[in-house]
């Protein structure tokens, strides 16, 4: 493994804000600002080759932030920077910028399915979730409130596979009307996420030629009332499995409490995700459970 630190690099200036990353190689190391919107290029020693701005010059009104994590990768494909966005209460915006890095020019592209427009989504809805297919390269999809996963390559083609799970039934709107969503504070919107089910992040994993799609299932409004911090609010988790021709072929559902979905790799060996019980009995380590895909007879 290695390190790399940014501590008292002056032409970063990433300090606190730093919180997204994409690494090809020793030298080319990709950090994003998302308070500032800057995108920085540097390599392994923490030298700054390169710098660009997130800020479009055609969007007028607010500006969709970046939003990228573990499970909502920014990705580089044929000399664009692909980055997923993130703007409360509106889904009428493009919402993934595409970044050229030759020209620095920026672009938003792309849309949120027809289903986002029967209604109004708290921001937990909002998030979007991606994965990539480099031997095909395909960019692969995950709405929290869609069934449907989309397929594109942000050029010629774009399909979508039905994914849903079994363990849920249809996801309605947050709202169905408008006043009741802008006038909803926190609590409101809170409990409309959490005792709902969505669909999450989707996982390509290129060692079995599978993909896996997470769906979190409602939390009771018995447990929600309960208002315990560490249970009352974490949706239990299922896990879709898709063939390489995005057709369902299993489903998995996790004992409650026990994993952490958002931190999760591919390895050769499986599937691996933090174990949070594990994790518990020492601070100083993060303990990763593998989950190995296996076909039953």
């Amino acid at each position: 493994y290695f390190k790399l630190s940014l501590e008292n690099k002056k032409d970063v200036k990433l300090n606190k804000y730093f919180n997204g990353f994409l690494i090809i190689n020793f030298d080319t190391i990709f950090l994003l600002n998302p308070v500032k919107k800057r995108l920085y290029l540097i390599d392994i020693s923490g030298r700054k080759k390169n710098e660009y701005s997130l800020f479009p010059d055609t969007i007028k009104g607010p500006i969709p932030g970046p939003y990228v994590n573990t499970v909502m990768p920014m990705v580089l494909e044929k000399g664009d920077i692909y980055i997923n966005t993130l703007l409360a209460g509106s889904v009428s915006h493009n919402p993934i910028i595409k970044l050229n890095l030759a020209t620095k020019k920026l672009d938003f592209i792309y849309r949120y399915p027809d289903v986002y427009f029967n209604g109004f989504w708290v921001s937990g809805y909002l998030k979007i979730y991606n994965t990539f297919n480099n031997t095909k390269g395909s960019f692969i999809y995950s709405f929290p409130a869609d069934d449907y996963i989309y397929v594109t390559d942000h050029t010629a083609y774009e399909r979508k596979y039905f994914a849903k799970s079994y363990y849920i039934g249809k996801i309605k709107p947050s709202f169905t009307n408008f006043k009741k969503f802008i006038h909803a504070d926190v609590t409101v919107r809170t409990k409309k996420y959490v005792t709902n089910p969505s669909y999450y992040s989707i996982l390509y994993d290129g060692y079995r030629n599978v993909y896996y799609r997470f769906t979190h299932l409602p939390v009771s409004q018995k447990r929600y009332k309960m208002g315990d911090i560490e249970k009352s609010y974490i949706k239990n988790v299922t896990i879709i499995i898709l063939d390489d021709n995005f057709q369902k072929i299993g489903e998995t559902i996790l004992p409650e409490f026990v994993y952490t979905e958002g931190m999760v790799f591919i390895t050769k060996e499986g599937l691996c995700m933090a174990n949070w019980e594990e994790s518990k009995k020492d601070e100083n380590k993060i303990i990763f459970s593998v989950f190995k895909l296996s076909y039953s007879k």
